[in-house]
């Protein structure tokens, strides 16, 4: 499951505020509950960490496939006659 949430909704909750900290915490035991896995130390808050890194979290706890961002650009020469 991927989802992305634009940063204006986390406007007030953002970076380590105490609104923001007291947010994270509650979603993370939620998720412990669903996923009866811990979740990835690769989990930041917005301004910490690379964002891509939460976009493809392996299952289990070797992060050791994160060490470059998947995406990568490609562009390729045509010759137009």
């Amino acid at each position: 499951m991927i989802t992305f949430t634009p940063r204006w909704s986390f406007k007030g909750i953002e970076g380590n505020t105490k609104p923001g900290i007291a947010v994270r915490e509650l979603i993370r035991k939620r998720v412990m509950l669903y996923d009866k896995v811990p979740p990835s130390d690769k989990f930041s808050a917005y301004g910490q960490g690379l964002d891509w890194v939460q976009y493809f979290l392996p299952e289990g706890s070797d992060t050791s496939s994160l060490s470059k961002c998947p995406f990568s650009i490609k562009s390729e020469k045509t010759n137009h006659e």
